[in-house]
């Protein structure tokens, strides 16, 4: 069964895909104290996964907003998530968190 996507979920995919989050981009990138103690190379696989992601189901995204997922760095499994900027809708926060840091 194909999974409906909201036009939420369209522009978090567009974000994730294209890369339009991070430094000098309007949708910045946060890290946890726990995902940035996993040290440069960990990010810089996590961002490459997490543009590549595209394992959203029903159980995990039920609403189609492709907003949240789990992602590998190594062993250790790191969480993402998107959400809306307060002060501009189209852009998002892109945050990578340890599970026990929710």
């Amino acid at each position: 069964m194909t999974q409906k996507i909201t036009d939420f979920g369209r522009r978090n995919d567009e974000i994730r895909r294209q890369g339009l989050f991070g430094p000098d981009q309007a949708s910045p990138l946060m890290v946890t104290p726990g995902v940035a103690d996993l040290g440069e190379d960990a990010l810089e696989e996590l961002v490459l996964a997490f543009m590549r992601f595209d394992n959203f189901d029903s159980g995990d995204d039920p609403y189609g907003n492709r907003d949240f997922g789990a992602l590998k760095a190594g062993d250790t499994t790191v969480w993402f998530k998107i959400d809306p900027k307060k002060d501009a809708p189209d852009d998002r926060v892109v945050t990578f968190l340890l599970p026990d840091e929710h």
